[in-house]
């Protein structure tokens, strides 16, 4: 896949219905997201809600990735109100299991720093599991470091699992 095929900009309230396809979908094809398939149930007014909250909100986003007109990733960034904490925020993505490895990935991240070096964002945060190790390269490729470890963080079918902390500052 050209990279001039996929295309990702911020989310606007008219992608509610696409998205709300999405995410369970996502939830569905991996347990590296913070759901179980079944868990998400925003209606499309909940999501056009909560779309119109971020566009209120200058510390927070979700960008969209799409490959021909398909909604495939997508990457939310949630900050701080509180003015100790502004300058930073916590993000989590998610890609379409057949557009892995495809780069939307990384140009989620791009949009990301883009946003966030406008925004006056000077760290960004992320938790990620121990074995989800392709998102670990990816992280790292972008100068994420690991900053910590939360052991038994996540429990999947019945086992534990650690995860790891990776910050980048700019």
């Amino acid at each position: 896949m050209l990279k001039d095929e996929i295309f990702v900009r911020e989310v606007n309230v008219n992608d509610a219905q696409s998205l709300i396809v999405l995410i369970p979908k996502l939830d569905e094809e991996t347990d590296y997201m913070n759901r179980i398939a079944g868990e998400f149930k925003f209606s499309q007014e909940d999501e056009e809600k909560f779309i119109l909250s971020l566009k209120n909100d200058r510390y927070s986003t979700l960008f969209i990735a799409l490959c021909e007109d398909k909604m495939v990733g997508s990457l939310g960034f949630s900050g701080s109100q509180l003015e100790k904490y502004r300058h930073t925020g916590e993000f989590g993505m998610g890609v379409l299991k057949d557009y892995w490895g495809k780069g939307i990935g990384k140009e989620l991240i791009r949009k990301l720093f883009e946003w966030a070096i406008a925004n006056d964002i000077k760290k960004i945060n992320l938790k990620v599991m121990t074995s989800n190790t392709r998102a670990l390269n990816l992280y790292e490729g972008f100068g994420f470091e690991i900053e910590g470890r939360i052991k038994k963080g996540m429990k999947i079918r019945g086992e534990y699992h650690d995860i790891i902390i990776m910050g980048k500052t700019f």
